[in-house]
């Protein structure tokens, strides 16, 4: 309140004072601003997967799927594996010697190749060489890849060559001529067949 009148709006009362506008009897009394309320959560509606919940689904399907397919792997790999000559008994390993099936040549007897062994450029070493309706420069050809296949399956010259594993010491017949683990191979092309041992401990004699 003023003895004077202090601007437009300003009101003299019944004790001779002026008061502002606000104070007049009647005025409505200004309500203070409602507080500001933070806006809503998102809720998805229901049925829809949050976009976090739907990635981190999709991590867990793809580490799923990772592991069966490393599973799928090693069964393959020990399922489709190169056939060998060692059975399995608590963890050590058995030589069997290589059936001797109709028509299959196998490497000669110890002593009596019927070409000469020979070292090839990496160390290793094929001997025990027999061979049939062919010659020892054919069968020197085919061995010679040996060192490639490193007891593998291989083809060469048009002969398929397959071997098995010779486990030292062991019951093969060839195992005194080996200070280590070698494969007796047999190629076949057609009629003609070539059949020897390679590995990379030869011990019989010096090449």
């Amino acid at each position: 309140m003023s003895d004077t009148q202090q601007g437009p709006g300003w009101w003299i009362a019944s004790d001779g004072r002026w008061y502002p506008p606000e104070a007049r009897p009647g005025m409505p009394t200004q309500s203070p601003p409602p507080p500001a309320t933070a806006p809503p959560l998102y809720s998805p509606p229901a049925g829809v997967t949050p976009a976090g919940s739907a990635k981190k689904s999709r991590r867990n399907l793809y580490i799923g799927l990772g592991i069966v397919a490393v599973v799928v792997v090693v069964v393959a790999v020990a399922v489709g594996g190169k056939k060998s000559g060692k059975v399995a008994t608590g963890g050590a390993s058995v030589t069997t010697v290589p059936a001797a099936q109709p028509g299959r040549l196998l490497p000669a007897a110890v002593g009596a190749g019927q070409c000469a062994a020979r070292r090839l450029f990496d160390g290793s070493v094929y001997a025990q060489v027999a061979y049939v309706n062919t010659t020892c420069q054919v069968a020197a050809d085919v061995a010679g890849e040996s060192l490639f296949g490193v007891g593998d399956d291989y083809t060469q010259a048009g002969f398929k060559c397959t071997a098995v594993q010779e486990v030292v010491p062991g019951n093969s017949p060839w195992g005194s001529a080996w200070g280590d683990n070698y494969y007796a191979y047999t190629c076949v092309n057609g009629s003609m067949q070539v059949a020897f041992n390679w590995g990379t401990d030869y011990t019989y004699a010096s090449l």
